[in-house]
């Protein structure tokens, strides 16, 4: 007898029914392929923690000054968090090559330089020519990202893909560009 009549119950099918939906989500998402998996699966969860915060605060029957005090704290803590990663933290990267970045802290070493060449073991171009040491011309680079993986070239001349020279027209070909539809579409003249 010690239950106030008043009081209403907890609604527990709500966080039941959110974890469900994640999970049952999260599960079909990994059985298809599709790209930035990783990253759907994060704001899965990150909705999923909100909407089961949001219930806990609004749904359980809390007095509205304990709802309003956890408000404040949960936006000042996520908050914190925000501007704590933000200030504390710099990218470096992506985890695995999936796109989500790679968190490090501001004060831990950069690593500088481009990556360690590319070295491949090409067939021989004579028998007293070892295999790798054959040269490759100039501007070719088997290697992701250019000659030392860094995204540029150390030269600044252009290579040309023409041997001697450029190709020759054999025909020129003139384009014209209209709107549509056409003038004679819209009065019916053929």
């Amino acid at each position: 007898m010690s239950q106030n009549p008043n009081r209403r119950r907890m609604r527990w099918w709500m966080p039941a029914t959110l974890i469900v939906l994640a999970g049952g989500a999260a599960a079909y998402l990994r059985s298809r392929e599709i790209p930035f998996l990783e990253a759907i699966l994060i704001g899965i969860g990150l909705l999923t923690a909100v909407l089961l915060g949001l219930w806990y605060i609004f749904f359980t029957g809390l007095p509205w000054r304990t709802r309003l005090l956890l408000v404040l704290i949960s936006a000042g803590f996520l908050a914190g968090l925000y501007f704590g990663v933000k200030r504390l933290s710099r990218t470096e990267g992506s985890i695995g090559g999936s796109g989500i970045p790679r968190l490090v802290w501001k004060w831990s070493p950069k690593r500088e330089g481009a990556a360690r060449p590319l070295i491949l073991e090409p067939e021989a171009a004579s028998p007293k020519q070892p295999a790798g040491t054959v040269p490759l011309r100039e501007g070719a680079f088997p290697q992701f990202l250019g000659p030392d993986r860094s995204g540029g070239q150390a030269y600044s001349h252009r290579i040309s893909p023409w041997c001697g020279s450029c190709p020759v027209t054999l025909w020129p070909l003139t384009i014209r560009i209209c709107s549509w539809p056409h003038k004679e579409a819209r009065s019916g003249e053929q």
